[in-house]
């Protein structure tokens, strides 16, 4: 869950000024981000950007998000939100067609 996350270094050295995406299916409260961020950030990635599937998460939650040290943040259309860059309908009209083909 977001209010008890565990961390690891196994392969961080990897992240040594590099720059870093984090893939997440839903953030709403940014808890879990914000901690992978940090965790990041501490052991040296050049930057940390968040793709999100799912944007649930409030202008405070973005914030701390920003604060934690993301740089961009992009969500997909799933869910209108300011930070929708993808768009899902293409993704979701071919999985629909190649379903129904005989």
């Amino acid at each position: 869950g977001d209010r008890h996350v565990i961390e690891t270094d196994d392969g961080l050295e990897a992240v040594k000024d590099r720059r870093v995406l984090l893939v997440d299916d839903i953030c709403a409260s940014g808890g879990t981000l914000i901690a992978a961020i940090r965790h990041l950030r501490a052991h040296g990635a050049k930057s940390v950007e968040i793709g999100v599937v799912h944007a649930l998460f409030d202008a405070a939650a973005e914030a701390a998000l920003i604060a934690a040290g993301a740089t961009r943040i992009l969500s997909t259309d799933a869910v209108r939100h300011p930070t929708n860059q993808a768009s899902l309908a293409a993704l979701l009209a071919t999985a629909l067609v190649d379903e129904i083909k005989p």
